[in-house]
């Protein structure tokens, strides 16, 4: 079976593309990457973390590839900040704050929006995301996002507070169904346990 990652990048690439994108958790920065050339050279991704080492190490991943990044840090100094034109644009904040650095006339026209919950890998464990400001971003995320747009979130049951927010999420999923807002596209919303598991949904 495919890695549940790639298999949230198999569902985005069977949409039709776009030409605006956000990854609401940049982390390591492969979705970041796999988004930016989903847009292509033209395009638009909005990466956020909350966490500075995220971004310079999604950053370095990009550039090394030949993808541009434009970097807003919070400790960076205005003239320190990376101004040039990029195809990415990382963005310091948390993630439910992402409509505070998105202008509205971006509201309904993201063709995808991809979480990848949990920690980041090879730093500090104890700062994960959480269910709060994680529900807070999905509802942002849904103001952005295109009718007929992607949304895909991997949620990580098995750390600390993974179980809470996992059970949050699924809830939150299950809400935009009954609301007819978005049509489920995967199964696993049902589905309880330790491993990583995949949620999306289209826009309606």
């Amino acid at each position: 079976m495919k890695p549940i990652t790639q298999q949230a990048h198999d569902l985005v690439a069977a949409q039709e593309r776009s030409s605006l994108a956000i990854d609401a958790t940049a982390g390591n920065g492969h979705d970041t990457e796999f988004l930016a050339r989903w847009v292509g050279s033209t395009g638009t991704v909005w990466a956020f973390d909350v966490q500075s080492q995220a971004l310079l190490r999604t950053a370095a991943r990009l550039e090394e590839r030949g993808i541009t990044v434009e970097l807003r840090l919070r400790s960076a100094k205005p003239t320190d900040q990376k101004h040039h034109p990029g195809n990415v644009i990382g963005i310091e904040t948390d993630h439910a704050q992402m409509a505070d650095h998105l202008s509205q006339e971006f509201q309904g026209r993201v063709g995808a929006v991809m979480f990848n919950l949990g920690y980041l890998p090879g730093a500090d464990k104890s700062c994960v995301t959480l269910a709060r400001s994680t529900l807070a971003a999905l509802d942002a995320a849904m103001v952005f996002l295109a009718r007929g747009g992607i949304l895909t979130v991997v949620v990580y049951p098995g750390h600390p507070g993974g179980p809470e927010e996992a059970e949050a999420v699924r809830g939150w999923f299950d809400q935009q169904a009954i609301d007819y807002s978005g049509t489920l596209l995967t199964e696993n919303a049902a589905h309880s346990g330790y491993g990583p598991q995949l949620l999306a949904l289209r826009r309606i």
